[in-house]
């Protein structure tokens, strides 16, 4: 059931949890003034009708906390994913600006340095990323065109991951070879 969806049955049932209470209220008259019989049959339809309605409220509660919890998970899934994808930019500014004077590569040589020890730590959340997005996009309580630029960005963030990395990769294993022959 989509979220809106969700939100009118609730409004509803609200409505519906006031009728109830009227009809209760006067049910129990009815039933002090009818017979012994028609009372026991009306207070056991009355009884059941309660039932319901405190069944269909708990299942409604229930199914809030649900979506209140996907809700927090895709909040937190976004969240990482946009920090991820920060990182990357801020990779790709660094493997990608011109090289310039000796004190620019140096610097830009720490950067790297400091980028490719990061690799490992971001390539987990990388992995993290992808199950728990894969998880949300099932599950979580959003409309289709937005799951579908949830997908698209997760998909795009897996691809710049992939050039990153080969770019950082490949920069690493040189300084490590140019190490190895200067020593």
């Amino acid at each position: 059931m989509k979220y809106h969806n969700f939100e009118e049955l609730q409004d509803g049932i609200g409505q519906r949890q006031t009728v109830v209470k009227i009809l209760n209220t006067t049910g129990e008259e009815i039933i002090q003034q009818s017979s012994k019989t028609d009372a026991n049959i009306l207070q056991e339809k009355l009884g059941s009708l309660s039932l319901r309605c405190q069944e269909i409220c708990k299942q409604l509660a229930e199914r809030q906390k649900r979506i209140e919890e996907q809700k927090n998970v895709l909040s937190d899934f976004q969240r990482d994913l946009n920090e991820f994808v920060l990182w990357l930019e801020v990779a790709d500014n660094i493997t990608n600006t011109p090289l310039g004077n000796e004190q620019q590569l140096k610097e830009k040589l720490e950067q790297v340095k400091l980028l490719a020890e990061e690799l490992p730590l971001r390539q987990g959340i990388l992995k993290q990323l992808n199950e728990t997005g894969r998880a949300v996009l099932v599950s979580a309580p959003i409309r289709p065109e937005e799951q579908d630029k949830l997908e698209n960005k997760l998909k795009q963030t897996n691809l710049q991951w992939i050039k990153d990395f080969f770019i950082l990769d490949c920069i690493t294993s040189t300084l490590k070879l140019e190490e190895l022959l200067s020593s």
